[in-house]
């Protein structure tokens, strides 16, 4: 029990502790008892008010009488009214409590639909422009990082520093003159590359229906080319692709340019000397490729998020990655980029594409690791292909 000098001592209290009861002395307060206690209504509605006095005026128990159970009960028989009473407010304050827990309730869904509503209009909205947008970004990073526009620029300015004119001509290093033309080369690839990838824009995907047969042999094809690439890490492809005679909803070029943009990423996004695996499996109606790698922890973690929630990020944060890999130029679009041409190309043929981590319990141990997917819908035997 708490006792309170003044109407603001008691306000503070109800602030504080949120109390069951609360007694008030009203002629004992400067202000009226319609204003004092109408204040402690709102501030605690579930509270129960016993407040006493010399005197009660009529007219103060006509206007609270709709608000609510109301009783004024002479000194003389306080013991036999006051237990019914307050018996009466308590029925009264549970049941009003409850309608507003209802009501909250319907308040707090219908803002939780409103926000899934807001949330899927404006994904809907930027899809276009987000693809784009990531584009350009990971366009910018990878053309400032290495070799590239970035290393170029410098290479000129140095040029221009330490370069001597002799006559109508210029004397330059042969050492800043072959770093310069190095990057020239590196930036014809590069624009090669983006003609390449301009031309995906454009790419119509017809849907195939492809034999089981063809579908692992192309499976087969892309893994001998990323052994290739695993050797640059001294990593090994670990494969389980054999299929029962199915037939398939997909397109082999797709199937090409997809496995082999996420096991090259794979590779590049692993510890030197990992394992990573590939697996062909039917899962119920749909033929699912999944390429599983250990991840590249880079030292200290992503700053400032806990362990906890490292799954919860790891989607957003590996969209946003932006590692680049000398080793690797030439042979990948980068995740960010190959990620996003992957899902979006794969809409055409409804192929469903996904990223995230899982835990690994082959070993003793669980052991983090990043698993993409591709699900391909199955066509029954007697149905056509194409579209």
């Amino acid at each position: 029990m708490r006792a309170a000098g003044n109407f603001p001592d008691v306000l503070d209290g109800c602030f504080v502790f949120l109390p069951n009861v609360i007694i008030l002395d009203l002629d004992s307060q400067e202000l009226g008892a319609d204003h004092l206690i109408g204040i402690l209504r709102k501030l605690c509605p579930a509270s129960l008010i016993l407040c006493y006095s010399g005197a009660v005026s009529p007219k103060y128990k006509a206007n609270h009488a709709l608000d609510g159970p109301w009783a004024s009960i002479d000194k003389s028989e306080l013991e036999t009214l006051l237990p019914q009473q307050v018996r009466k407010a308590e029925e009264f304050l549970r049941g009003h409590s409850h309608s507003r827990a209802l009501e909250y309730q319907q308040e707090e869904n219908i803002l939780l639909e409103y926000e899934w509503l807001l949330k899927k209009e404006s994904h809907r909205k930027a899809d276009q422009s987000v693809l784009g947008r990531n584009i350009l970004d990971k366009l910018t990073s990878s053309m400032f990082q290495g070799l590239g526009i970035g290393s170029l620029i410098t290479r000129l300015e140095l040029a221009e520093i330490f370069m001597e004119k002799q006559g109508e001509n210029y004397r330059v290093s042969h050492a800043l003159i072959d770093g310069i033309l190095k990057n020239k080369n590196i930036l014809r690839e590069r624009l090669e590359r983006l003609d390449t990838f301009k031309s995906l824009f454009n790419w119509k995907i017809s849907l195939e229906k492809v034999e089981s047969e063809r579908f692992e042999a192309t499976l087969m094809d892309c893994i001998r080319h990323s052994e290739e690439v695993a050797k640059i890490k001294n990593q090994t492809i670990v494969q389980k692709v054999k299929l029962p005679a199915l037939c398939i909803s997909s397109n082999i070029d797709f199937l090409r340019f997809a496995v082999n943009e996420l096991m090259v990423n794979a590779v590049k996004f692993s510890p030197n000397y990992s394992r990573i695996q590939i697996d062909a499996f039917r899962s119920k109606r749909s033929l699912c490729v999944q390429v599983t790698n250990e991840i590249l922890f880079i030292e200290g973690g992503i700053s400032g998020i806990p362990e906890e929630y490292i799954f919860k990020v790891f989607e957003p944060f590996i969209m946003l990655n932006s590692i680049f890999d000398e080793r690797f130029l030439g042979i990948e679009f980068g995740l960010g980029i190959g990620l996003n041409l992957i899902q979006n190309l794969a809409k055409q043929i409804d192929c469903k594409v996904s990223i995230g981590e899982i835990l690994d319990w082959v070993d003793s141990v669980p052991r983090r690791k990043v698993s993409a997917e591709l699900k391909f819908p199955l066509i029954e035997k007697n149905s056509t292909g194409g579209r």
